[in-house]
């Protein structure tokens, strides 16, 4: 049996082998995200503890990872931060202290910022969650990048009940997501939707059940016109690591990466350094834009704040966010913004994008073309690793890559 469950005792044996005071706390542990961040913390000779409340979560199966069940965050918010706080008293009576990753955001945010006080006193955080809150409204984004003076499509805000502005003066096919939280994506199995007339658009809203949404007018371009700036930025304000990459193919249309690659991209750079500025973040994220096909312009979409599904390719390119923000945490920052990214390195989601591509084949030959032509084996993989191979074996067993 794959499943496993780690005491906090034994958590707290392992620990001890290691000399290091700072010890990484990784929450959650679940998805091909966390797993890079506890890649990237523990090939650089670090203990780290994962934290999640699934038994099956990718993270704990992590030769660099020690695994710590706790109670459900959704369910029991209460009974999860007693959990937390008490591996990091542990870990204070072992004079050693936990460095906090909030690798999931939507509702793992509220709850530890309704809980900071309380958890301050037993870890270090890697960020300004009050900070990342604000960030989790698509909203307060869209009027941040106006305010810092990057290019935005027309966006109208729908409060649930009522449009604030005439449907009839977007240029559409325009696309609907929510303004926050997953409870949209629960719904209809997306993180947008697209609508091509102002009729649709309203009977969809119906179907929204009172969610605010924004209304925006969609990019025109293809898959490979997304690209994606991803930043540590340090409490005073200083990028200490950037990466620039763009997307090849995704799993789903407005969705999740299933082939990235890395680029220089002195543009979207330049933006989104502005944009973090301007908002006076501190953290890690991902600042995603679509190049239009019809001028050329790289134009807002969104931020992640937090860091992002392929990330990994960062790391593999000589830019490791993820460890920047521990040394940054525990006093010793790194400047990683002069580091020479590789350029042309691909990350790659192999299983998942190969059966999506094939199924797809089947009916349409060029699409099984392509996708042949982009294999290469000199990639990163999302979550296949030969030094870190047992994340990966589990999830060919579970074939949870069948979509």
């Amino acid at each position: 049996m794959f499943h496993y469950k780690k005491t906090l005792s034994t958590v707290l044996k392992r620990v001890k082998k290691y000399s290091c005071v700072y010890v990484p706390v990784v929450i959650p542990a679940s998805f091909t995200n966390e797993l890079g961040q506890i890649r990237g913390l523990g090939k650089s000779g670090l203990p780290v503890i994962a934290v999640d409340y699934n038994v099956k979560a990718l993270g704990f199966y992590s030769r660099y990872s020690i695994s710590f069940l706790v109670s459900d965050y959704n369910e029991t918010p209460g009974l999860f931060i007693q959990d937390l706080i008490l591996l990091g008293e542990e870990l204070l009576s072992l004079g050693k202290k936990g460095v906090l990753f909030l690798a999931g955001a939507e509702e793992l945010l509220p709850i530890v910022n309704q809980y900071y006080c309380e958890l301050k006193d037993v870890f270090i955080f890697t960020s300004d969650v009050k900070k990342q809150c604000e960030h989790e409204d698509k909203w307060v984004q869209y009027l941040q990048a106006k305010s810092a003076s990057l290019i935005v499509t027309k966006t109208i805000l729908w409060d649930g009940k009522t449009v604030q502005e005439n449907l009839e003066s977007l240029i559409y096919p325009v696309i609907v997501k929510a303004r926050k939280g997953k409870q949209f994506y629960h719904l209809f199995n997306a993180q947008a939707v697209q609508c091509t007339s102002p009729n649709a658009v309203t009977a969809f809203l119906e179907k929204c059940q009172g969610m605010e949404c924004l209304i925006q007018e969609e990019i025109q371009g293809p898959e490979t016109g997304l690209f994606t700036f991803g930043c540590y930025v340090s409490k005073e304000n200083k990028p200490l690591g950037v990466f620039t990459g763009r997307k090849i193919r995704n799993n789903r249309e407005y969705g999740s990466c299933a082939m990235a690659i890395s680029c220089d991209a002195p543009e979207i750079l330049e933006q989104g350094l502005r944009y973090l500025k301007e908002a006076k973040y501190h953290g890690a994220c991902e600042i995603e834009f679509k190049q239009d096909q019809n001028n050329g312009k790289f134009t807002f979409l969104e931020i992640n704040n937090r860091l992002w599904k392929w990330h990994s390719l960062a790391t593999a390119c000589g830019v490791n966010l993820v460890y920047a923000q521990y040394l940054d945490a525990i006093g010793c920052p790194i400047d990683l913004t002069k580091a020479k990214q590789a350029q042309g390195k691909r990350w790659w989601l192999a299983l998942m994008d190969s059966w999506i591509q094939i199924k797809k084949g089947v009916k349409r030959p060029v699409i099984l073309k392509e996708y042949i032509q982009s294999i290469r084996f000199n990639v990163e993989h999302g979550i296949w690793s030969w030094r870190d191979p047992l994340p990966g074996l589990i999830n060919l067993v579970r074939g949870q890559w069948i979509v």
